[in-house]
């Protein structure tokens, strides 16, 4: 037995009576009840998770607390302000820089201020969302990364970076 095999079989018998593992596998029976392999390797992978969570104890506000921080842990986004600091920054060469704490932002290169890769997506439901070279959007530090503006309509030349010509897609 490898020690992942070892970990997951202490990890399960630790929380079998644990009201998060009992929902966990409630819920993901309602949404695949048929056998996929795909699905199957995803849910070992996820009910790994759930049942360590569980084994932490959490109830009521400690485990909204520490639910609260996982996208972003999970997502490498910072928990902080970005600083802009000379130590938050990775060398790429030819004057280019990425931040280390949140990889969709950099420095250098043809645009002089500090920039946000997807600012702005492209496109609508009908054709598909994207970004290109005018999602990009100027920064300054102090610097939390928010949710990027949907255009909800196709890239032409003179919008970018234009919030009053966007609509927000809705969270539907």
């Amino acid at each position: 037995m490898t020690d992942k095999e070892t970990v997951r079989k202490i990890l399960r018998a630790s929380s079998e009576d644990s009201d998060f593992r009992q929902h966990f596998e409630r819920e993901w029976e309602i949404l695949f009840p048929q056998p996929d392999e795909m699905q199957d390797m995803m849910k070992e992978h996820l009910l790994d998770m759930v049942c360590l969570f569980a084994m932490e104890g959490h109830s009521g506000f400690s485990a909204n607390y520490a639910i609260s921080f996982i996208p972003k842990i999970l997502n490498f986004e910072p928990l902080s302000p970005l600083t802009g600091e000379d130590d938050e920054w990775i060398d790429h060469g030819e004057g280019n820089f990425q931040n280390k704490r949140c990889s969709k932002v950099f420095k250098g290169g043809r645009q002089e201020e500090p920039y946000v890769l997807d600012a702005y997506i492209w496109g609508t439901k009908e054709t598909g969302y994207y970004t290109n070279r005018h999602s990009h959007k100027s920064i300054t530090f102090p610097y939390m990364p928010e949710e990027p503006v949907y255009m909800e309509k196709e890239y032409e030349s003179g919008t970018e970076g234009s919030d009053s010509s966007s609509e927000e897609r809705s969270s539907d």
